[in-house]
């Protein structure tokens, strides 16, 4: 360099001590900066190993670090380079991957908060069906929802929720380190069925189900509904702190109306068009035959266009119960000549059309 040849001519001794000075402090520097290096890798060495759980990750490091000399700057710097490409590859292919997460969750919980509020509103209609106009006019429900305002009424209310129970249900699963091809269909049902769905949206607290309790008064027929008219199912059912169980004519209505109201909603779902509903009960007389608990029975189905058709042994069918049918048969069973086979025979007591 001429630049140099110059310099030197003119002053060599002060250029030379220059560099000498200059060699002195790149080479303690260059000592101190190796020190320090020597303690940051044991230090990154002893984070990587308390930190890092993915073991394929871990191993990799532990190979590229292993080969590491503090004294070897351009081999270091080409492992460097090479764990930040590595981690610069798992990062982005992280992102993409959570990206794609977010993305089928928030799919996920748009599907299911249609579903739950789709529930909810069948349930509303199910329940609205069931109404009986009586003599005064008066619209008379034969159920209630109590709390139904407490319900959900837009997927935007429960979006959210139903979010963070598929994270939830997820980290359930892999905390029990269960494999995906391993988890059953009722494992699935109890994180993603629809009762864990409804639940988790309406945050655990139910809208009671209250029904029409039958008295002897028939309050039904004339009067203008109040809410001691009505009691919970459960309370008809099983009993509850500060009331017993309903009686067996109760039970029997209530359940009567439960079935209407379910197979009414099931009708619809098959797109029926016949005005008409067939309802048949299995000896529902075993449990009452009161007039008070029949005539409700009777009068509702025929409001809400129920053809009733039970059956009932012989010994329990009272006359005040037969003469409510239009049409009552008697069955018999009888064995046939041959003695290995049964027959069942019918008799008409009284109704039915006409053979011509």
């Amino acid at each position: 360099d001429d630049n140099i040849t110059e310099r030197l001519e003119k002053d060599a001794k002060q250029i030379i001590e220059t560099w000498r000075n200059d060699y002195k402090s790149l080479k303690r520097r260059l000592s101190e900066a190796e020190k320090k290096m020597k303690g940051e890798l044991e230090s990154f060495r002893s984070e990587i190993r308390r930190r890092l759980k993915e073991k394929i990750l871990l191993e990799k490091l532990n190979t590229e670090l292993h080969n590491i000399r503090v004294d070897n700057f351009k081999g270091n710097l080409e492992s460097f380079m090479s764990m930040k490409e590595h981690f610069q590859r798992e990062m982005e292919t992280t992102s993409l991957d959570k990206a794609k997460a977010e993305q089928v969750r928030e799919q996920w919980a748009q599907r299911a908060s249609k579903h739950v509020i789709r529930i909810i509103e069948l349930m509303k209609e199910m329940v609205r069906g069931m109404v009986y106009i009586n003599q005064n006019n008066y619209t008379f429900p034969l159920i209630k929802l109590k709390g139904e305002e407490l319900l959900p009424s837009g997927e935007d209310e429960i979006i959210f929720l139903l979010k963070e129970h598929f994270i939830q249900s997820i980290n359930e699963i892999i905390n029990k380190n269960i494999p995906l091809e391993d988890i059953d269909e009722n494992t699935l049902n109890g994180l993603m069925g629809d009762q864990a769905l409804f639940s988790k949206a309406v945050r655990g607290k139910y809208p009671l189900l209250m029904v029409y309790k039958i008295t002897e008064k028939n309050e039904f027929r004339y009067a203008k509904p109040h809410d001691y008219h009505y009691a919970s199912w459960e309370a008809l059912n099983r009993g509850e702190e500060g009331s017993a169980e309903g009686s067996g004519g109760q039970k029997l209505s209530i359940s009567t109306f439960m079935m209407m109201m379910l197979v009414n909603y099931k009708k619809k779902t098959i797109g029926s068009n016949n005005p008409w509903t067939v309802l048949l009960m299995d000896n529902p007389f075993g449990q009452a035959s009161a007039k008070h608990i029949l005539d409700p029975i009777f009068e509702i189905a025929s409001s809400l266009n129920f053809q009733l058709i039970a059956l009932a042994p012989p010994e329990i069918i009272k006359i005040e119960i037969s003469k409510r049918f239009p049409v009552f048969w008697e069955l018999r069973i009888e064995e046939t000549e041959n003695s290995y086979s049964s027959l069942i025979t019918s008799r008409l007591i009284h109704g039915g059309r006409k053979i011509l």
